[in-house]
């Protein structure tokens, strides 16, 4: 099968969001199925050939084309008072884009064309036009609902506003689509019924991110039971909302009460405001690693403090895999077949994060009870080659 998967961002540094496109690239590609992954390079994202394992270079082809995505109040402005399209989605359309998307197409015959999130939507029409293959809406999130819960969290009343708008623009958008593309793949059951609940009547696959399980299998880390950790994007709103939540209602008080116990923080793109108030006692802030297994590895229960998003965490499930204590929103969770306390734990208020932590962190033997059956969870459920097996048969069954 001949593939073409388009995402709106480089494969390079790793998040969520192209960590479950690559993954599925490399899964596809040990199929025995081509893929020809396009994505857009911008200031944040790049493409590095150098991730391709050697064994599939001659199945997988990266390309990239660069497009000024960089935020500005003027372009914010101008986008609001003239345009309906909501600004994060604009912000992906390029003329060069479009331009060399038409050639591929053009020149290469697609058995699937797989749109990686709600923006390569963007460019449905051109795709519909210039070629007859299936084309698949692979959701990793229900966007508007992340801006709705970031606007929610706000207390500027101009700011709230705002967003409150650009999260119904997103809506409009998202629903837009629904029902022209062939198939639809979303990332979570939670959200597979958001489009069930717009009409959404083509053929539908719940599939999650998935995971190499033999990555985790030999790494060799000794942990520091005495340590919680968080790790993720930091210009990422939900995670620096979340973040700062933790540090002011949980965190103050587990140092008072506990000196000997660490929180290390690891993430990219940081701003300074807040490297400054994530400044506090015993935290150790690290930025950007180049090895975040070994990060998560060699320490103990994973903060989630998650408040706004949607779709699925595939940190969680890398933290799982490597045989974490994850300790969790049950929003931060979604999409993740957990059974609290067995697998992960789950809090949704500051006593239970609190008392979680109070409990676990001086209990050696519970951490590893609870980090045993969450590799169970990640091998049984998350394994990037069966969940690839899973799409190329619904692609085949609807080709």
């Amino acid at each position: 099968m001949n593939i073409l998967q388009i995402s709106n961002k480089g494969i390079f540094p790793p998040d969520g969001g192209n960590i479950a496109t690559f993954n599925l690239t490399k899964s596809f590609a040990s199929l025995g199925h081509n893929v020809y992954l396009l994505t857009m390079l911008t200031y944040k994202h790049s493409n590095k050939t150098e991730l391709i394992p050697k064994e599939l270079k001659h199945k997988i082809i990266l390309d990239g084309i660069s497009i000024n995505t960089k935020p500005s109040i003027i372009k914010i402005f101008k986008n609001f008072i003239a345009s309906k399209l909501p600004y994060n989605a604009e912000r992906f359309v390029s003329a060069k884009f479009k331009k060399h998307l038409i050639k591929i197409l053009n020149d290469n015959k697609f058995d699937v064309i797989q749109l990686e999130g709600l923006y390569p939507l963007l460019y449905f029409d051109e795709i519909k036009k210039h070629s007859k293959a299936l084309i698949a809406y692979r959701s990793h999130n229900i966007e508007h609902n992340i801006w709705k819960g970031i606007a929610k969290e706000k207390h500027n009343i101009v700011v709230k506003v705002y967003l409150n708008i650009l999260s119904k623009r997103i809506l409009k958008l998202e629903k837009k689509y629904i029902n022209k593309y062939d198939v639809i793949l979303p990332i979570s059951q939670k959200d597979a019924l958001f489009y069930k609940n717009c009409n959404c009547t083509v053929p539908l696959l719940t599939t999650t991110g998935g995971i190499n399980i033999s990555s985790f299998d030999n790494l060799k880390v000794q942990t520091n039971y005495n340590s919680i950790f968080f790790i993720g994007a930091l210009d990422w709103q939900p995670n620096q909302n979340g973040l700062l939540w933790f540090i002011k209602n949980v965190w103050v008080k587990i140092n008072k009460e506990n000196k000997n116990i660490n929180f290390y923080i690891a993430g990219r793109n940081a701003p300074k405001w807040l490297e400054k108030k994530i400044s506090k006692e015993n935290i150790i802030y690290l930025g950007e690693i180049d090895d975040a297994y070994s990060f998560i590895k060699s320490n103990s229960i994973m903060i989630v403090p998650l408040f706004s998003g949607s779709g699925m965490r595939i940190k969680i499930i890398e933290g799982m895999a490597l045989k974490k204590v994850i300790l969790s929103t049950s929003l931060g969770a979604s999409g993740i077949p957990y059974t609290n306390k067995k697998d992960i734990l789950i809090a949704d208020t500051k006593s239970e994060f609190i008392n979680h932590i109070n409990y676990y962190i001086n209990n050696k033997i519970q951490q590893n009870t609870i980090g045993d059956n969450a590799y169970k969870l990640a091998i049984n459920n998350f394994n990037n080659l069966t969940i690839a097996n899973l799409v190329i048969n619904f692609y085949t069954k609807n080709l």
